[in-house]
């Protein structure tokens, strides 16, 4: 059963997360095998100690050294004969930052022991739920930022030819329009209106009057500037 279990989780590996065989160390392909043999093996209650015992050896110990010495071997700045004592280092802070993660945490009991599973287990669940949530978190902004462009209709040359077209016609009615302003503005100052309106109005309406109309025939002064306006937006 056991063989079963591992000889199916090497052929899923090999053929559907590794298909170019990314991973050319041999023991590094051993791992996932291993992990998924005992994950499949700790539903039958006469392995569940061994499995979980041996699942935290390889979570808690031998991955996290591994994964150390293998990134301090292929670091280009650490020389080859202190890999080794390096990777140990590391290994062991590794070891008291994972212990002091369950500080904070009601995770110490007197009815167990120092390295009993219940120790383990309860901090590996605080990693996996704090790394889990930062990795929802980044999946939850990525994707939609990686896969916006699927739902982006293709602009071709000529719709922006159209569009720069279509700019530079209103862009020619705005300056045609505030010509026209100007030029009204300025017949206003040649010709000024300062004749009172007969039925008896105030000057301060006739000052009104002439800041928003003009006196050239056929130019509507506050018209023009409306338009110019909605041209402009």
């Amino acid at each position: 059963m056991w063989i079963t279990f591992f000889v199916g989780g090497w052929v899923w590996f090999i053929r559907k997360i590794f298909r170019d065989y990314e991973a050319n160390n041999t023991l590094v392909q051993l791992f996932f095998p291993t992990v998924f043999m005992l994950s499949c093996t700790i539903t039958r209650y006469v392995y569940w100690h061994i499995v979980l015992y041996s699942m935290l050896l390889l979570l808690v110990l031998v991955i996290p050294f591994y994964l150390c010495y293998f990134v301090l071997s292929n670091s280009p700045l650490v020389k080859s004969q202190w890999v080794r004592p390096l990777s140990v280092l590391t290994w062991g802070g590794y070891l008291f930052c994972f212990w002091k993660i369950g500080d904070p945490f009601p995770i110490l009991s007197p009815q167990h022991g120092l390295l009993s599973i219940e120790q383990s287990i309860s901090r590996i669940g605080v990693v996996g739920v704090t790394v889990m949530a930062a990795l929802s978190g980044f999946g939850a902004v990525n994707y939609p930022y990686t896969s916006m462009t699927i739902f982006m209709r293709p602009v071709s040359k000529g719709h922006i030819q159209a569009i720069e077209r279509r700019l530079l016609q209103n862009m020619d009615l705005i300056v045609a329009k505030k010509k026209k302003i100007a030029l009204a503005k300025r017949e206003q100052l040649r010709n000024p209106n300062n004749i009172e309106n007969k039925s008896g109005r105030s000057s301060v309406w006739n000052l009104f009057r002439s800041s928003s109309s003009s006196d050239v025939p056929g130019v509507d002064i506050a018209a023009l500037k409306s338009e110019v306006l909605a041209l402009e937006v």
